[in-house]
């Protein structure tokens, strides 16, 4: 479930009662957002936030084991592969 292009771990100027909506709302549909790690921190992303989340019910979240992302790369000629980076998670 795709819920927002915006970084959801360090929100922008005037982004902070939009991304408490967004939160009250997969509260209340009952989903779990399992990717607001900021990946800039534990330097797995270097070059920007990640703009893309996964959003599980509880008892899938509680299955997550690990979570993880990686830099948009670049083809053979300089060009980035895409504008988001990636991410993912393992389940037990």
């Amino acid at each position: 479930m795709r819920i927002a292009n915006w970084n959801l771990e360090r929100p922008r100027s005037g982004q902070t009662a939009k991304l408490a909506g967004i939160r009250h709302q997969l509260d209340t549909i009952g989903l779990h957002c399992v990717t607001e790690k900021d990946f800039r921190a534990t330097e797995k992303l270097k070059t920007r936030a990640n703009i893309d989340h996964i959003c599980l019910s509880q008892p899938l979240a509680d299955r997550v084991i690990h979570l993880s992302a990686w830099e948009a790369g670049e083809d053979g000629q300089g060009k980035r592969l895409s504008d988001h980076n990636g991410i993912w998670i393992d389940l037990a």
